[in-house]
């Protein structure tokens, strides 16, 4: 055999991009990547409505004792004091208002 028989013939067995395995291990990676990207993208929303939400529970367990206290006597809406009821209704519709005058 001549070298560059032999030199093709090395070339051609051992690149990389003929090697069906190594197409397929380095296909399963990059779609492994792109859906940890995707997840992470997906986290990052998440993660910061769970902080505020568990941060909001803990400041309502705080709170609850005093507002039983001030509460006591006032009328009830489905078992709800309707204060309470009134504020959660507010606030909703403050919210609610607000991104639709900012999304407009």
């Amino acid at each position: 055999m001549s070298d560059t028989r032999i030199s093709d013939l090395f070339a051609q067995g051992t690149a990389p991009e003929s090697d069906p395995a190594f197409v397929k291990a380095v296909a399963a990676d990059i779609g492994r990547a792109r859906l940890r990207s995707r997840l992470l993208a997906l986290a990052r929303p998440v993660t910061g409505v769970l902080a505020l939400s568990g941060a909001l529970y803990v400041a309502a367990g705080l709170i609850r004792p005093v507002l039983a206290e001030q509460l006591a006597g006032t009328p009830e809406f489905m078992g709800v004091p309707m204060p309470l009821a009134l504020a959660a209704l507010v606030a909703g519709l403050a919210l609610s208002a607000r991104r639709y005058v900012l999304f407009r």
